[in-house]
């Protein structure tokens, strides 16, 4: 797992919450393509799963679900597990630097 993946993800998964909810509105041959977008996505949010569930350490298991799964801001991250929003920026980003 590296930094680019992390971002793949927060992407496809953006990407694909938005087509399915212009899914409804679609011509009928673009529906093909929103799927395949949306199982890219869930391949993409699999791996990362897989990948957290090696993660030894429970605070990085934590923080990787909460930011990269969830999708939550620092700020709510930093009110649910205490400490500044920037401090677990900041460990989030030497834990994947340490791992690429």
């Amino acid at each position: 797992m590296n930094k680019e993946t992390l971002f793949k993800l927060w992407a496809y998964d953006a990407d694909a919450k938005m087509w399915a909810e212009m899914k409804g509105d679609a011509p009928e041959k673009s529906i093909d393509m929103i799927e395949r977008i949306q199982k890219k996505s869930e391949k993409i949010r699999d791996e990362l799963f897989e990948f957290i569930l090696t993660v030894d350490d429970p605070y990085y298991r934590v923080l990787l679900s909460y930011r990269c799964i969830e999708r939550r801001g620092w700020k709510w991250i930093a009110k649910m597990l205490g400490g500044s929003a920037e401090s677990h920026r900041k460990a989030l980003a030497r834990f994947i630097e340490k791992i690429e």
